[in-house]
């Protein structure tokens, strides 16, 4: 067997749960065949009764070790986008040589814990060692103190210096938040033949892969960069020494018409992931809603926490620039080995009713890294892409929240796509 790890990525929308589940293994089956050591799942809420079989029927059909699973409110693959009707989704990965280890919410978080214990649990229980190439977590929004547990993901891998004396962390943190239902108890989440309704279920890839993430917000920033003068948790009661309403209606003077009716999409702020830059660019930013504003007082409440001396700047977001970033940044992988795979979580709000064209991230993954196509199909306006896996396996659904790294941290995103692209190890 070689050495270098296999994908292959599916579709069905078959109704009937089983023939659905059979579908998916056949392909698989046919792309692959070998027993893949993970597969990754997602299927619409028509099939959230049904996934656990679903997930046990598929993986012994095509003999998988492990499963991991979500319910979404749509799935996608490079040539369709399912919402509001059955469909199921999987990347299935053959990875030799990798240790893949599951976990669970419940043996990552536990009653009244310290940040530092929690840390000190992960790194156990995952094995944050210097092997660790990515931990995938698909987590339920209603039941997971999301806010606390990703910082202590992210706290728990090992630190490494680089030969150019840079510390950074080793692994990646991935993943997404089931949308499959709007309130607890609607979601289902499957780990190796076990179904739940709340909680968290992962795995974690250690050894002979490589894994790496692209995280496109969409936004384009205005307006100058405004340094946080004073602030108190999610509030923000000055930039540069102004009060914050009034610093931000500056710049929302400096926007002409057609971005002004943008803000009917709402106003975002990009927080600067780093201080230690003399200029800002595109992937500077964490981009956070702007929820609210206090008229008496000038101060304005952002989803997330603020410090004094932190860098930001006012963002707008719209289709053309979310195509756009998406764009550029996978432009930027060109620069690497082409991937084998590609998983794709994005926003329930990225769809066809946001692009006006179905599946845009995840056709855009695997547009980025097809073959160019000669002769008469060079002259076609779009091409069709087996949804079984020609071409770049590439699989995904749509979250209440993704999460990936900006950064170096991970965080949780809202209206980003988040893809990532497995690659073989040691790929340069």
């Amino acid at each position: 067997m070689s050495a270098t790890p296999r994908f292959a990525a599916t579709l069905s929308t078959i109704a009937d749960p089983p023939a659905a589940a059979d579908e998916c293994a056949e392909r698989l089956n046919a792309a692959l065949n070998a027993a893949p050591d993970l597969l990754i799942v997602a299927a619409t809420p028509a099939f959230t009764d049904f996934i656990g079989g679903m997930c046990d029927r598929l993986a012994s059909d095509v003999s998988a070790r492990h499963v991991v699973a979500t319910t979404a409110a749509a799935v996608c693959s490079p040539s369709a986008e399912i919402e509001a009707r059955p469909g199921i989704s999987v990347l299935a990965g053959v990875l030799p040589g990798v240790d893949v280890t599951t976990f669970t919410g419940d043996t990552l978080l536990g009653a009244d814990m310290s940040h530092q214990a929690m840390v000190a649990r992960i790194a156990e229980t995952v094995r944050a060692d210097d092997s660790l190439v990515v931990g995938l977590l698909l987590a339920d929004p209603f039941s997971v103190p999301v806010a606390s547990l990703i910082p202590a993901l992210n706290d728990a891998r090992l630190e490494r210096t680089r030969r150019d004396g840079v510390v950074e962390r080793v692994g990646t943190i991935f993943g997404g938040l089931a949308s499959g239902g709007a309130s607890a108890g609607a979601n289902a989440l499957v780990l190796d033949g076990a179904v739940r309704r709340d909680g968290a279920v992962g795995v974690a890839l250690h050894g002979p892969v490589r894994f790496d993430a692209v995280v496109s917000q969409g936004c384009r920033p205005f307006g100058p960069a405004m340094l946080v003068t004073q602030a108190r948790g999610n509030l923000i009661m000055e930039l540069g020494g102004r009060p914050a309403m009034a610093a931000i209606n500056t710049a929302l003077e400096e926007l002409d018409d057609a971005d002004r009716r943008l803000l009917s999409g709402g106003l975002f702020l990009g927080k600067a992931v780093s201080e230690y830059r003399d200029r800002f660019g595109r992937g500077d930013f964490l981009v956070r809603n702007v929820i609210g504003a206090d008229a008496q007082t000038g101060a304005v409440a952002v989803n997330d926490l603020f410090r004094v001396g932190q860098t930001v700047r006012m963002q707008l977001r719209d289709k053309a620039t979310a195509a756009e970033d998406l764009a550029l940044l996978l432009d930027g992988q060109q620069l690497h080995p082409d991937p084998l795979a590609a998983l794709v979580v994005t926003c329930n709000s990225r769809t066809q009713g946001f692009f006006g064209s179905p599946a845009h991230d995840a056709r855009a993954v695997a547009d980025a890294f097809a073959a160019p196509t000669a002769g008469a199909h060079a002259a076609r306006a779009g091409r069709e892409i087996d949804p079984a896996g020609s071409g770049l396996p590439v699989a995904g659904f749509f979250a209440s929240g993704e999460i990936g790294p900006v950064g170096g941290e991970s965080h949780l995103h809202g209206h980003t796509a988040c893809v990532g692209l497995f690659r073989a190890a040691g790929a340069s």
